[in-house]
């Protein structure tokens, strides 16, 4: 009977730089720690842990904060602005409402 490969041995508090910095991509794509743990089983054959997961994402957890928190610019030349609408209940009630995503550039001189 052939062995089982595993990247993460039992116990193994790191994983490679390469394989924390793919499950921050997926993280920042928005995946929830269940797809992530689907999406690395299914393409590196890696099985990982949410605990394991959320040890990784927590590592950037203060730059997000940080990043979140960081001063707006007072003007944006450019400015897109889109909204998907949901139906919730609330109250009782079925109510329709939107979530809107907004997104300001700022265009900046290039030096030569």
């Amino acid at each position: 009977m052939k062995k089982k490969q595993k990247i993460v041995k039992k116990h193994q508090t790191t994983l490679t730089n390469e394989i924390e910095e793919k499950i921050i991509a997926l993280y920042g794509l928005g995946m929830s720690y269940n797809d992530m743990t689907a999406h690395l089983k299914e393409i590196y054959g890696l099985e990982i842990s949410n605990a394991a997961l959320s040890a990784v994402t927590d590592k950037i957890i203060d730059t997000v904060k940080e990043w979140q928190a960081r001063p707006l610019e007072n003007i944006y030349p450019i400015v897109w602005l889109d909204a998907i609408h949901y139906k919730i209940k609330e109250n009782g009630k079925v109510a329709g409402k939107a979530v809107y995503t907004i997104l300001g550039v700022v265009i900046t001189a290039l030096k030569m």
